[in-house]
């Protein structure tokens, strides 16, 4: 698969998420991620001329439909929120989109995370 690999499924997850996020209503978003080298690119704008930059120009332009974005990393290892999210998804082929009644599990993470964590931040 090679380091592009990792690259194309963390950007194909990122607009996937992107996407969900613009049909449910969401405008106001912070889109974390483990692969740094991807968050640089879409911190730089950088669209290579390849399979990745077509994401990469994919995601910036679905950027364009928020008010707010932000590019974060998060060491793999510190990503507990998304570990414990996962958790709560069901085995069957869905989507679970939390509006009220998150567990508090999961805001209890969340808060802990944010007070705690480290992170590179790029707002557009």
């Amino acid at each position: 698969m090679g380091y592009q690999g990792v690259e194309l499924k963390e950007a194909g997850a990122c607009l996937f998420a992107m996407k969900k996020a613009l049909a449910h209503g969401f405008r106001i978003i912070v889109m974390e991620g483990d692969c740094l080298t991807l968050i640089f690119k879409l911190q730089r704008k950088d669209s290579p001329n390849n399979m990745l930059g077509l994401f990469i120009s994919d995601i910036l332009s679905s950027s364009a439909l928020f008010e707010f974005v932000s590019w974060s990393f998060v060491k793999r290892g510190g990503n507990i929120v998304a570990y414990a999210m996962a958790k709560y998804q069901p085995l069957v082929f869905g989507e679970r989109i939390w509006r009220e009644g998150v567990p508090n599990e999961i805001l209890d993470l969340a808060s802990w995370h944010q007070r705690t964590s480290v992170c590179f931040w790029s707002i557009d």
